[in-house]
């Protein structure tokens, strides 16, 4: 059939209107165009779903309908566990060897997947340097010494500069009874301490995992943020990404 040149010309205009937004969300709004057609969606080990589309996260609470799809589960330091079936009952099946175990805590789960990366990350015992820039960081805070806090130290190019960046995540506030109390996300660069990400005396800031959402080599970072009850812990979710060049809450969650 041939077409006629009205309709090539509307077909060719289209086409072009096409390329043209896939270039202005690409290098303008320096955005992943998949966002938009296949958007993502983590879960997190409580079976918490986000869903990332068009440059934002929202909650999607612990309803997932979309059963069938290109899922990977991920360990929430970065591997990914192969062999894996998501099932209608809302749980994380895991194969290995022709055994069949559930997995209730430690992994990340995604699907239409995209741009989004999960980072490989291990968490170390504090080196020297991070012991003296943290030492110095608590000299503010009388009652308080290094010896009482949880330190984990990650080492990472964060921000896609080519150039080592330390996460210090570190808390004493399981120690409720003695001296004053905080927890804090501290960002290094090797000789100083160049963001304070969140200082709080109430709750507590561990890393869950690292991921790249829109493939742009920026790290952002899911964070379990966690409030001090009589009994235990009451605890959520949030996404921090850089923007302006620092680490900032883009999802937040309420305890």
């Amino acid at each position: 059939m041939n077409l006629k040149r009205k309709d090539l010309k509307i077909i060719m205009l289209i086409i072009g209107i096409f390329i043209i937004y896939l270039l202005a969300v690409t290098f303008v709004f320096k955005r992943n165009p998949l966002d938009v057609i296949s958007p993502s969606y983590i879960v997190n080990s409580d079976g918490l779903f986000w869903n990332y589309s068009n440059g934002k996260i929202s909650d999607m609470g612990t309803s997932f309908n979309k059963i069938d799809g290109n899922y990977r589960i991920f360990l929430n330091n970065g591997d990914e566990v192969k062999g894996d079936a998501y099932n209608k009952a809302g749980t994380i099946s895991v194969v290995k060897s022709g055994s069949s175990e559930l997995m209730t805590s430690g992994y990340v789960l995604a699907t239409n997947i995209g741009g989004l990366d999960f980072i490989k990350y291990e968490v170390d015992n504090i080196s020297p340097s991070g012991n003296r820039m943290i030492r110095n960081y608590l000299n503010d805070f009388s009652g308080s010494s290094l010896e009482e806090f949880d330190v984990e130290e990650v080492r990472l190019d964060l921000d896609d500069d080519s150039e080592e960046d330390i996460l210090y995540f570190l808390s004493n506030l399981k120690n409720r009874d003695n001296g004053i109390k905080k927890s804090a996300i501290l960002i290094s660069d090797g000789s100083s301490i160049k963001q304070t990400v969140v200082d709080s005396a109430l709750e507590r800031y561990d890393l869950y995992a690292i991921v790249d959402i829109n493939g742009d080599g920026k790290k952002e970072l899911i964070v379990k943020k966690r409030a001090l009850a009589e009994v235990g812990y009451d605890e959520c979710y949030q996404l921090y990404g850089i923007e302006d060049g620092k680490y900032k809450v883009i999802h937040d969650c309420e305890l």
